[in-house]
Formats: C-alpha cells, sequence, structure tokens
C-alpha cells in the first residue's frame, strides 16, 4: 500500500511520483480504496522537494478528473504543460490501453 509508505517518508524528500493506471475501484462500495483521495494528495505535496513532480496516466477519464480537481486544488501543487505520449508504452496497462486505441489522461503537477 503506497500510501502507507508515504506516511512515513520524511517532508521534501522525493523529486519525483509517477502513478500510472492507478485502480479505479469502479464499483460505488470499493471507492473508499482508491488511491486518490484528499490525503494522498497531501501526503504526496508534503514529501516532494520544491521543484519536485506528481505525474500521472490514466485511461479511466472520470478518475482523472476526479485526481486532477485534488490534485488542482491543493495549495503548494501547480499544473504544468504535459505531452501526453511521455508515459504512452511504459507500462504493460499503457500498452494495453494503446493496443485498443484506448484515450489517454495524464497530467504533471509541480510542489511551488
Amino acid at each position: 500500500d503506497a500510501t502507507c509508505l508515504i506516511r512515513i517518508l520524511p517532508d521534501a524528500c522525493v523529486g519525483t511520483y509517477v502513478v500510472q493506471f492507478p485502480d479505479p475501484w469502479w464499483k460505488r462500495r470499493h471507492h473508499r480504496r482508491r488511491l486518490f483521495t484528499d490525503s494522498f494528495v497531501n501526503e504526496l505535496a508534503r514529501t516532494l522537494l520544491p521543484g519536485g513532480t506528481i505525474e500521472l496516466i490514466t485511461d479511466v477519464e472520470d478518475y482523472f478528473q476526479l485526481a486532477q480537481a485534488l490534485l488542482d486544488a491543493h495549495e503548494a501543487l501547480h499544473p504544468l504543460p504535459v505531452d501526453p505520449s511521455h508515459h504512452r508504452d511504459a507500462t504493460n496497462f499503457a500498452r494495453k490501453a494503446h493496443a485498443r486505441q484506448a484515450k489517454t489522461f495524464a497530467s504533471v503537477h509541480q510542489r511551488r
């Protein structure tokens, strides 16, 4: 569980987080298991070095929008321009999404 690990990290110690194709936990009763929550974004921002980044890529638009709302709302983070093809085939999930011609969504947020 990534959230448990991140909680024990000291402040400002990570240069980049790369989150690729997080599980969207489709069923409403499972939404509590989703990775992107207010507390998760707070922990990411706390542990990022100034200028550090959070890179996200997924093929689930609704979950991407939820994650973007949380990242955009955090006062220590701001969005950067991103090239969506940057991580296009970086993982097995990315290759599968590309093979079925699924649209992928990517973002980069930087710590101020």
